[in-house]
């Protein structure tokens, strides 16, 4: 598309534009608006600033036919000949801060916005935020606010700047791309201006987009039919009151959930009518038929057995005696949430619902799912692929549960942070962090410099410091007498405590402390000093850590 047949598009939607004016290349110039810019508009140029096909700064018509008989030479040195084909564009220079937008077309999330900080540094700078095209104003405004360049609002430099003229242009091309036919562009500079943004030097892709096709339906969680196949069905369908036993496939009525264990033999077509199909250990030369029934139901298999626990059904499908708990917990990696799950059984965290596969399930249709499930309080997520990101991203914006997703690619980390998930860097964070992220934190020490190393740690994680009256926070003292008044005080209190100790005490008396106040979580440094302590907090399955680098994963 021409740059003049952007400029009409984009005033289609609103969207202003530079006055402007297109010439053959045989027609005198006459332009009102100065300074100008002129450039030749040919399919014969490629890189018009490599080739001198533009010229800035540009204050009279006679200074613009001088400038239209430069480019032409420029663009002869470079080999390049004009014809009746070509095209000159006169356009007023807009002068003000330069920002960028462009659209990708990604099979994901589809279309998604870029915008941020514009001019030719940025490919390099990357000031940029994703925006999802049906992101609303306060997601909008959290994308941009993860910018540098969002920190010249209100005011810089004693110039104003109107965020109101961000939230208007992002909407106008929201919906340009979510109408139009294009699959890509991108203006820079997008010129801010006291009144409004201005587009200029527009590049727009017009192409056909593929067809949204939505996922089918599945139950994974919200089940109310469930049939089970294979050696051992008898104990696995003991705790499950609706259960219903089979010895073949081929007997199988329409269900929410068809559970497969060890299968020697798959019925596509009854096995067609289950909304999902949970498989455990399918033999090798079953995998052609999987695939055949992945056209109709929802499939989760892997050759290791599947994760999969379902408090509201007490349906455990794991090598555990999973505790009941509030946190969901949701992988596409068995072997990963295996580890998970070990690790909180160590600590005596209990789970709502727990998922781990190698990826065949509809990730937005499990949050939906666990939106609807009242023993669910926490959904944390760890993916490495998506089908459907717009549906994904309305799931968390529609979800009253706390969503958090263990880092994946750029694009899905930034776009389901505006949408109100919370991003974890550590993997660990999806088991400890839920039960404390809400809570006041108070430390206390019997070193004042291990206590404000922790205080920068927590502060960096923009966690909110309690401080009781009686005391200061961090509390630090030497004083066994007055460390165990306040942590008496503290108990008391829903507050996340932390002791911290150096190696000055006795062993015998960092003992009494830790287990004198359960819910104070100690952070013993000193391994050899403490061991015997260690051990005993394992034993009692304590929440406890040996250095301050850790306690990051439940803040």
């Amino acid at each position: 598309m021409k740059i003049f047949q952007a400029y009409e598009l984009l005033a289609k939607y609103g969207i202003k534009t530079p006055k402007y004016k297109v010439y053959e290349i045989d027609q005198e110039f006459y332009f009102d608006s100065f300074p100008a810019i002129l450039r030749i508009v040919s399919d014969k140029v490629k890189d018009i600033e490599e080739v001198g096909g533009i010229r800035y700064g540009i204050h009279s018509n006679q200074e613009l036919q001088q400038a239209k008989w430069e480019i032409i030479n420029n663009l002869q040195k470079n080999s390049i000949f004009l014809d009746i084909n070509d095209l000159f564009l006169v356009e007023e220079e807009v002068r003000g801060t330069p920002f960028y937008i462009g659209g990708v077309f990604d099979e994901v999330f589809r279309e998604v916005l870029l915008f941020g900080k514009g001019g030719e540094t940025v490919s390099i700078e990357e000031d940029l935020c994703y925006i999802d095209t049906n992101a609303k104003r306060k997601e909008i405004l959290k994308s941009f606010k993860t910018t540098k360049i969002s920190k010249i609002f209100p005011n810089f430099k004693g110039r104003q700047y109107k965020i109101e003229y961000v939230i208007e242009v992002v909407e106008k091309f929201q919906k340009l791309f979510t109408q139009e036919e294009i699959t890509s562009f991108e203006i820079n500079p997008l010129v801010y201006t006291p009144n409004g943004f201005v587009a200029l030097d527009a590049k727009i892709k017009k192409e056909k987009k593929p067809k949204y096709t939505p996922p089918r339906s599945s139950s994974i969680f919200r089940v109310k039919s469930v049939a089970i196949v294979g050696e051992g069905k008898e104990e696995v369908a003991k705790n499950i009151s609706n259960a219903k036993l089979y010895t073949s496939t081929s007997q199988l009525p329409p269900v929410d959930l068809a559970i497969l264990i060890n299968p020697k033999e798959l019925d596509i077509l009854a096995l067609s009518q289950a909304k999902t199909i949970l498989i455990l250990n399918p033999a090798p030369f079953l995998k052609s038929k999987i695939k055949k029934l992945q056209q109709s139901s929802t499939v989760l298999f892997e050759d290791d057995p599947i994760l999969y626990f379902n408090s509201s059904l007490k349906l455990n499908l794991t090598p555990h005696s999973i505790l009941e708990g509030e946190i969901a917990l949701i992988s596409q990696s068995g072997s990963l949430l295996q580890g998970l799950v070990d690790k909180a059984l160590a600590y005596s965290i209990g789970f709502s619902h727990l998922l781990g596969e190698g990826g065949n399930f509809e990730v937005a249709g499990v949050l939906e799912e666990l939106e609807l499930e009242k023993n669910c309080k926490f959904i944390n997520l760890h993916i490495h692929s998506l089908r459907d990101g717009k549906r994904f991203l309305e799931a968390i914006r529609k979800s009253s549960k706390r969503i958090s997703l263990y880092k994946t690619t750029k694009m899905c980390s930034l776009l389901a942070f505006s949408a109100g998930a919370i991003i974890k860097e550590d993997l660990d964070e999806l088991i400890f962090a839920p039960y404390y992220q809400e809570k006041k934190v108070m430390v206390i020490s019997n070193s004042q410099g291990l206590a404000d190393v922790f205080i920068k740690i927590i502060e960096n994680h923009n966690r909110k410091l309690h401080t009781p009256k009686e005391f200061s926070n961090p509390f630090v003292t030497t004083n066994v007498k007055e460390l165990k008044e306040v942590l008496k005080i503290v108990e008391k209190e829903d507050i996340l405590t932390f002791l911290t100790l150096a190696p000055t005490f006795e062993v015998e008396l960092v003992r009494e402390l830790v287990f004198s106040y359960p819910t104070v979580i100690p952070v013993l440094f000193a391994q050899n000093s403490f061991e015997a302590v260690f051990k005993e907090l394992q034993q009692a399955k304590r929440l406890y850590f040996n250095d301050l680098e850790n306690v990051a994963n439940i803040l």
